[in-house]
């Protein structure tokens, strides 16, 4: 069975993540901060908006579910179930400080490992980007991410 879905539908893309009036997918709450389009092959695409509360949870679980798709391609993928075409697509947005944080726990788990580089140059043009984005992004800035930015903020 061929996939719906070929590219963002238009709607979509013209459609901003943050939204003051559009509810939340997960909990109904009036005003998104966050949107994921997924689509699975022989499944209608999804289009959900979810407010700031709800993203975390609710992108995970749709990181999940695509993951679970991909594994169960590939035990199937020798039986002739399915062809070996890409069958997920997913997009996500957000204008919170989760994949931020996302990012800096990564950067953070990388660099704690022995004899792993310690990028100076990298790491301030993080925080230098952190910095420039933060206007755009909902709430104030987690100590977590201040912290990062304190600490890698200047080149040394």
């Amino acid at each position: 069975m061929k996939s719906v879905c070929l590219t963002t539908p238009e709607e979509f893309r013209l459609t901003p993540a943050r939204d003051p009036q559009r509810l939340c997918s997960a909990c109904g709450t009036v005003g998104t901060t966050s949107r994921i389009w997924r689509c699975v092959r022989g499944q209608q695409p999804l289009f959900a908006y979810y407010c700031t509360g709800c993203w975390p949870s609710e992108v995970g679980r749709h990181r999940a579910e695509i993951k679970a798709e991909g594994e169960l391609r590939w035990a199937r993928i020798f039986t002739d179930e399915l062809p070996t075409s890409s069958s997920a697509q997913c997009f996500e947005e957000s204008a919170t400080w989760f994949a931020v944080l996302e990012t800096i726990q990564d950067l953070e788990d990388h660099l704690s490992r022995a004899g792993a580089p310690n990028p100076k140059e990298f790491l301030a043009d993080t925080a230098k980007s952190i910095v420039n984005q933060a206007s755009t992004l909902e709430g104030p800035m987690p100590d977590e991410v201040a912290n990062f930015v304190r600490r890698h903020g200047t080149a040394a």
